[in-house]
């Protein structure tokens, strides 16, 4: 009986929260600040302090950016959804991969 209530727990949080059961999140500046390059307009890869290797790419949702732009992160933990600062304005996460889960180049 258990089991089962449990499976419809399971099955129950599916449904309703897609988001926040398949968001992917991320932990930046864990080993100090990060580089970033500017894929496109809406496209950000973000690099270790050394930018030796990609940690993950962030596609806005309603920001643009340029190779000009100021880029700030508005916290170490990001998840879809959540925002960064381009240009001193806030910008919502449209996804964010990371480098060991996703492909993508520079």
């Amino acid at each position: 009986m258990k089991t089962s209530k449990l499976i419809l727990l399971g099955l129950a949080v599916l449904l309703f929260l897609p988001s926040a059961v398949f968001s992917d999140c991320l932990i930046f500046g864990a080993a100090g600040p990060v580089s970033y390059y500017i894929q496109n307009e809406r496209t950000i890869v973000f690099y270790d302090p050394l930018r030796t290797a990609p940690i993950a790419q962030v596609t806005l949702q309603t920001c643009r950016v340029n190779e000009s732009s100021n880029i700030r992160l508005s916290k170490k933990y990001l998840c879809d959804s959540d925002q960064i600062v381009v240009d001193n304005r806030p910008c919502n996460i449209m996804t964010i991969t990371s480098a060991s889960s996703g492909s993508f180049y520079r």
